[in-house]
């Protein structure tokens, strides 16, 4: 520890003093010094635990200092506020930021923050009948009324178990005492197979979906008295290779056809190919995993990993195209393996990106970041507006254009002027990011020239999570067709979540119903199969 004495020992000091008839101002001015030291001594040793991470960066240790000041930062200088002091600007909200003021006026009212009791369509129901009076029964209290009945009145209990559960069935069974002869009851269920498409579907939905290692829910089901190996969890979604091979294949063609596609790159790790990477010499060595989004009707989420990265996996969903389309918008940030493509796009730039970048020069150049910040910030609340409004892709541009494009030609006139007349240092911070919106400002701006394109790439960079929460948990892949498998499970459950439509269900049915997926995969896509499986089980529908 940085501190030598306790805090105790400071507060006997202070003590002793007052007993002793000190000056009372002297006494609480002593004190004030103490807090003060105790104030940055627990800093220090904090500084000292985020350093030995390793992971730290200046931004995290300057909002650990502020926080431990008791106070934040001002955007103009690092002096503290003081009453004379004029108010430093209010920061525009974050285009990141969901809940960004939306041009409304009113408020959004404030809510309780509980679930009604028909927001579980998911409990089952127990239905309570009284026991002691029933309908018709005269009233106990004043023996004069009929009992009539009300609408029921809900409770809830909710209970645990684990993931996967476990009935065992005892089959009685007799035998001949004078021949060979066995007979053995049926079962009330089909005994095939042990494991139900049901448990499949649930374990690649923990595993893929929310991260959870295999050891862990091993670990897990054995508590509970149902072991589970992991040798067994990985055959068993391993099984479902069919399904899961027809579907993704076909929201690859779905996604195809879609006017806008988002894509982004985050790092894997494949053991196999690490390997590689060490014993061979291969062509690449870099590991991706590439995530897309395509924009449409439905929305369709498509995860690649692997070698290649996000601009070849878009030629790879491009090539199932269909000719004679419009040429697809292309939202990426401005990362060069995003561009090297080789189909026709009209590619669009990020500008959270533009955003964060100058917002982390708050600090030191501050009049020149709020001005970048609060031109994004007006630009995000007309977005948010045409939103608001249900607008579509050209009531959307013109809007834009009459209302963003004054600002964003303002931002562009700033930033040339920075760097013409060379108002900022050459090889300085500000001049590299007024340089940034310089180089990307054709992709930046497409919104004001296109219908339907977006501003930012954040809706992709929220769901490419996913994949990074598996790396975190499940650290890697063993093999490349394990990495590839498995993003495209995600990439189903995924598509599933985001069109609110449970996963483990339309996982469990494109098992059961395996050979029509194949011979028709538009029937069984995650917003059509309900419907599919609501004609199989009328027999009218199936005639006419």
């Amino acid at each position: 520890m940085t501190k030598d004495i306790d805090y105790a020992d400071t507060q006997i000091y202070l003590q002793h003093f007052r007993h002793k008839g000190c000056d009372d101002e002297i006494v609480a001015n002593t004190e004030g010094l103490f807090n003060l030291c105790w104030l940055n001594f627990d800093m220090i040793d904090q500084l000292k635990l985020e350093l030995e991470k390793k992971t730290v960066n200046i931004v995290r240790l300057k909002e650990l200092i502020s926080g431990m000041n008791g106070a934040t930062s001002s955007p103009d200088d690092g002096e503290e506020n003081t009453g004379d002091t004029e108010e430093a600007p209010e920061q525009p909200p974050s285009p990141d930021d969901k809940n960004a003021n939306t041009g409304n006026s009113r408020s959004k009212p404030k809510g309780h923050g509980r679930r009604g009791v028909n927001d579980y369509p998911g409990a089952e129901t127990a239905v309570c009948d009284h026991g002691e009076y029933a309908e018709g029964d005269t009233c106990p209290q004043c023996h004069l009324g009929i009992l009539r009945p009300e609408l029921p009145k809900i409770r809830l209990q909710f209970d645990g178990h684990a993931p996967l559960t476990a009935t065992r069935y005892e089959l009685e069974t007799l035998s001949c005492t004078m021949c060979t002869y066995t007979t053995t009851a049926e079962a009330p269920v089909e005994l095939t197979q042990k494991y139900t498409e049901q448990s499949k579907a649930v374990l690649a939905y923990l595993h893929y979906a929310m991260g959870l290692p295999y050891y862990r829910l091993a670990k897990m089901q054995e508590m509970q008295g149902i072991p589970i190996a992991t040798s067994t969890q990985s055959d068993l979604i391993a099984s479902m290779v069919g399904p899961v091979h027809a579907m993704f294949n076909h929201l690859v063609v779905l996604a195809a056809q879609c006017d806008c596609l988002y894509q982004d790159d985050t790092g894997v790790r494949i053991q196999s190919l690490i390997q590689e990477n060490k014993t061979g010499h291969p062509a690449r060595k870099g590991m991706y995993t590439s995530g897309f989004i395509a924009e449409g009707e439905h929305r369709i989420l498509l995860y690649f990993s692997g070698r290649a990265h996000a601009g070849e996996n878009f030629d790879n969903i491009i090539s199932r195209r269909e000719a004679g389309q419009n040429t697809v918008i292309r939202m990426a940030d401005a990362l060069s393996a995003n561009g090297k493509h080789e189909a026709e796009a009209q590619s669009a730039k990020c500008n959270s990106h533009a955003f964060r970048r100058f917002r982390s020069l708050l600090g030191c150049y501050p009049e020149a970041s709020l001005f970048v910040l609060k031109t994004y910030g007006r630009v995000y609340e007309f977005d948010a507006d045409c939103k608001t409004r249900a607008m579509d892709a050209q009531a959307r541009l013109a809007y834009h254009q009459t209302h963003s494009k004054p600002l964003m030609d303002e931002l562009e006139a700033w930033f040339n002027q920075v760097l013409s007349e060379e108002k900022a240092e050459p090889n300085g911070v500000l001049a590299a990011e007024c340089q940034y919106l310089f180089n990307h400002w054709e992709g930046l701006t497409q919104f004001l020239r296109i219908p339907g394109a977006p501003l930012d790439n954040n809706a992709l960079e929220a769901m490419l999570k996913y994949m990074i929460m598996y790396r975190k948990n499940s650290q890697s892949f063993k093999t490349a067709y394990s990495a590839e498998y498995g993003s495209r499970i995600v990439s189903i459950i995924v598509t599933c979540m985001s069109n609110k439509i449970d996963a483990i269900d339309y996982l469990t049915q494109l098992q059961l119903n395996e050979a029509a997926l194949w011979s028709n995969p538009e029937a069984w896509t995650p917003w059509q199969y309900q419907q599919t499986l609501h004609q199989m089980n009328t027999p009218a529908l199936n005639v006419a």
